[in-house]
């Protein structure tokens, strides 16, 4: 009996998919696309041994959006203030409308303020260099692994609650290069042009159409972490919901101090798990909505994919739809040689546009290494982009 009623469902729903696409034909409907992808705009080296030149990825990615020309874009790993900007305002005549945590709100809908003035180093200059020094004192920068975390637990951590959380953001994005860690990041205590500002999350959502009710949540509220997690939401006209993420990769070290010496998460599983668990009891009763992002985690979609997490994966797949490309999106190193440094599983697919309400018709990877390259055959970013097309009828 529950297989007749099964088979039954899924016929209506593979009838109302088609009535939708009849009716769209008929002039009915309208189309809406959808990107995600992550652009590892980091001031570190994404290998040890290639270049890493981040404002020449940067205005190749910009180039790759317009040629890409979707209608809402969610953009993760967009660190600095000065390259949201870039986004924003490189990218006005095409995309009218943007969010960020770095965007307040305005008449119209988020503003940008300028992130190009002066402005105060992400660091305060004595606590950073306290906690370097009580790390030092201790010997935790000689132990190994955990042992690290264990020991800054035990001795610095009343110097580590006191640092901002766009001076542990900025110091992650860039402590592979000590010189310009120091530059960006601490400064000389005096407000000063070109300082950098820290978009926590690096998220950023690009828009043809206005963003209503734009807001930003954290995942871990009332705690620092190494790298800050959460979402960013708005209404825009057919789509509905909008939502941005990028969810904690699953890594054997778990080093998130603040989170860990609270006794909330043990490991990166726990707490990844817990963020897919709040976008699920956030948004699972939403009946229009796009879910984009990096979520870390993907089950084998097609020929040579690895999995990454899939019951993590399901957890999701249960309460949102998805059409899941059928090429890696994190790749391994014989197709983009940013990867030969990642810890993480490789040739899977992690980057999603999940959905409710909608039909899906398409969806593609975009700005792959052959289709964007910069000098000497470098690609934009290690991940690939994932575009997905809807009805909107």
């Amino acid at each position: 009996m529950r297989s007749t009623y099964v088979s039954k469902l899924s016929s209506l729903v593979i009838l109302a998919s088609v009535l939708r696409i009849i009716t769209a034909l008929n002039g009915q409907c309208s189309t809406r696309s959808v990107l995600t992808y992550n652009t590892a705009l980091l001031d570190n080296r994404l290998s040890p041994d290639i270049p890493n030149d981040r404002l020449l990825r940067r205005e190749a990615i910009i180039s790759e959006l317009r040629r890409v020309d979707a209608d809402v874009v969610c953009l993760q790993e967009v660190w600095i203030g000065q390259d949201v900007e870039r986004f924003v305002d490189g990218l006005s005549d095409l995309y009218k409308h943007s969010h960020s945590k770095l965007h307040i709100p305005g008449k119209y809908g988020p503003v940008l303020p300028d992130q190009t003035g002066p402005s105060m180093a992400p660091c305060p200059n004595n606590d950073i260099m306290a906690f370097l020094r009580c790390g030092r004192r201790n010997r935790c920068f000689r132990q190994q692994g955990q042992r690290i975390v264990g020991c800054l637990h035990a001795h610095c951590y009343h110097i580590y609650v006191r640092l901002p959380q766009e001076c542990l953001t900025c110091a992650a994005t860039s402590y592979k290069n000590r010189a310009l860690a120091q530059r960006n990041c601490m400064g000389n205590g005096q407000p000063a042009f070109n300082m950098m500002t820290i978009n926590t999350p690096g998220l950023l959502i690009l828009s043809k159409t206005p963003l209503y009710n734009a807001k930003y949540t954290d995942f871990h509220p009332y705690t620092t972490e190494t790298i800050e997690r959460g979402f960013l939401e708005a209404d825009t006209p057919g789509l509905g919901k909008v939502v941005c993420t990028h969810v904690t990769m699953n890594y054997p070290l778990y080093y998130e101090i603040g989170l860990s010496y609270r006794g909330v998460f043990h490991s990166f599983w726990e707490q990844g798990h817990s963020e897919r668990t709040e976008l699920i009891e956030t948004f699972g009763n939403t009946k229009s909505l796009i879910l984009a992002g990096d979520f870390n985690t993907g089950d084998r979609f097609g020929p040579l994919i690895n999995t990454d997490l899939p019951h993590e994966y399901c957890h999701l797949a249960k309460v949102f739809d998805n059409t899941p490309v059928k090429e890696c999106t994190l790749c391994w190193p014989h197709e983009n040689i940013y990867t030969k440094d990642l810890k993480s599983a490789l040739n899977t697919v992690v980057d999603h546009v999940f959905y409710k309400g909608h039909t899906n018709i398409n969806v593609e990877r975009v700005i792959k290494p052959t289709d964007a390259l910069i000098i000497d055959n470098i690609p934009l970013s290690d991940h690939n982009g994932v575009k997905a097309t809807f009805l909107v009828c």
